[in-house]
């Protein structure tokens, strides 16, 4: 009887990448975010790569382009608002989940984002960062880990 036992190795956890796009006139929101969910993950099983645009119609043809698993979208912008936005993500890809983050909500661009897509989350600027990662979080369908 042979009791050569080879120790066992120990794998490291696979971390799942997610690709958020992050979409805000003001880069200081974007690398606010970026900083926020890299606290956030840092203990969890997945992580996310994010690229930002301060442009939303180069970040539109970015994300036509790229498979990015979410979009997060101020409204106010010059040259499209993050509603239009939306509204062009959701006629060319349905299924896109994306997240609005906006210290301007009116009635109306409320309406025209859940008219665009109904599971659009909407967070309010400044927003809580657990509220932002939960938000993220239930819209990649993520369990706690």
């Amino acid at each position: 009887m042979n009791d050569d036992k080879q120790p066992e190795e120990k794998q490291e956890p696979q971390i799942q990448e997610y690709r958020l796009v992050v979409v805000d006139d003001n880069e200081s929101v974007c690398n606010s975010i970026r900083r926020e969910l890299g606290m956030k993950t840092k203990h969890e099983s997945f992580r996310f790569q994010i690229k930002d645009f301060q442009d939303p119609e180069v970040a539109f043809n970015y994300i036509c382009d790229h498979d990015v698993h979410l979009v997060i979208s101020d409204i106010k912008m010059p040259f499209m608002t993050g509603d239009q936005l939306l509204a062009k993500i959701k006629e060319r890809c349905p299924q896109k989940p994306v997240l609005i983050i906006t210290g301007y909500a009116t009635k109306d661009n409320i309406l025209s984002i859940f008219k665009a897509d109904k599971n659009t989350i909407i967070l309010s600027k400044p927003w809580d960062p657990d509220r932002l990662y939960a938000s993220i979080k239930k819209l990649l369908d993520l369990k706690d880990s």
